[in-house]
């Protein structure tokens, strides 16, 4: 009899788990092992933060943090007006092709991703290289700093940023110190919206997310190391 219990409990877990679609809202996006069928390909939804080798400070990239749902941010990104021009249609543009990947693996890491595919599509150009700084893109005809992380009086991260600018950054953690390319969606009264490739280079290396950064993380891990472009077409 016990045998017989168990084994019904066995099926009807197996049953439950089959339904699994996605996350939605009431999901829990960092339950373990479980798996969303997303792009074709099976993605992983295990938390970061269950990885030991991780420390506090990468908290940021536990994957709790990505909107797996895109209707749940969209209407934070202003529409395109009809008459817009200049950089607004370029952005636009920036972040619709960047949104087509959205939940995918593009099998490249954030630069390359971002330059080659994103805006190399969207305007015809690939970005600068990146200065030896890891903050800084060498200087290019088709991209204009707009943002520079050491002239806090000149702007910063936490305002006049348009969803499609591009943002250079080095980050400075424990756990990884390096430079990282990402394109800004919107703002939220304690953060940022990303969409990048290869944020959670550990749990799901080189797959683009929607995802929220805090200002607080911001501050304490980046700092003043970072600059924000505009693309030209």
């Amino acid at each position: 009899m016990k045998r017989i219990l168990l084994t019904l409990g066995v099926i009807a877990m197996v049953a439950a788990f089959a339904f699994i679609q996605g996350c939605s809202n009431d999901d829990n996006p960092i339950q373990a092992l479980a798996e969303s069928q997303v792009g074709g390909e099976q993605l992983s939804i295990e938390s970061d933060i269950d990885n030991k080798d991780l420390s506090f400070e990468m908290s940021v990239y536990d994957t709790s943090t990505i909107a797996w749902d895109y209707n749940l941010i969209k209407d934070l990104i202003p529409s395109l007006p009809v008459n817009a021009s200049g950089w607004a249609v370029i952005n636009a543009r920036i972040f619709n092709r960047a949104l087509q990947d959205n939940c995918r693996n593009v099998y490249k890491e954030c630069k390359p991703w971002a330059s080659e595919d994103v805006v190399n599509d969207a305007t015809g150009y690939t970005l600068p290289s990146t200065h030896w700084n890891d903050y800084y893109l060498n200087s290019g005809a088709h991209v204009t700093r707009i943002v520079d992380g050491n002239v806090w009086g000149g702007g910063t991260i936490e305002r006049g940023l348009s969803y499609g600018n591009i943002i250079q950054m080095k980050i400075q953690t424990s756990g990884y110190m390096g430079p990282h390319t990402a394109i800004f969606v919107c703002y939220t009264s304690s953060g940022m919206w990303w969409i990048d490739s290869n944020w959670y280079t550990r749990s799901h290396p080189n797959w683009v997310f929607i995802h929220h950064v805090p200002f607080s993380w911001f501050r304490s891990y980046v700092g003043s190391k970072y600059s924000v472009y505009q693309a030209w077409d």
